[in-house]
């Protein structure tokens, strides 16, 4: 059995969305980034309370998103490229799909070239 933490839409922190700011984020963006890197220590909290049953916990931390976030978005979708939501889906769909045994914990998915 797989237990799927999905980090992903409009939180809208500073704007944003949700990049995969649980590693990483911009300089001078302390509260964005620390508010990630708490939902990654839940996440392997989580594991570590489940793991021995068996259970998998995999946190998804997806980039830059094309979704309908942006629709209400102050100045529209950023010119950058984005993942489109479907390809986001087929991560997940490949994470819960693993044989039996194997546990993807963290899984960082993001256009090519998404420095963040």
């Amino acid at each position: 059995m797989t237990v799927t933490l999905i980090i992903g839409g409009a939180s809208g922190i500073g704007g944003r969305g949700h990049p995969p700011a649980a590693r990483t984020w911009p300089p001078g963006d302390h509260i964005y980034g620390a508010t990630k890197w708490a939902v990654t220590g839940l996440a392997e909290n989580a594991r570590l309370m489940v793991t021995h049953d068996g259970i998998g916990v995999t946190l998804i931390a997806p980039g830059r998103v094309g979704t309908g976030f942006w629709d209400n978005h102050a100045g529209g979708p950023p010119d950058v490229d984005m993942l489109p939501a479907e390809k986001v889906g087929e991560a997940i769909v490949w994470a819960l799909t693993q044989p039996a045994g194997v546990d993807v914990n963290t899984m960082i998915v993001r256009p090519v070239g998404q420095p963040v």
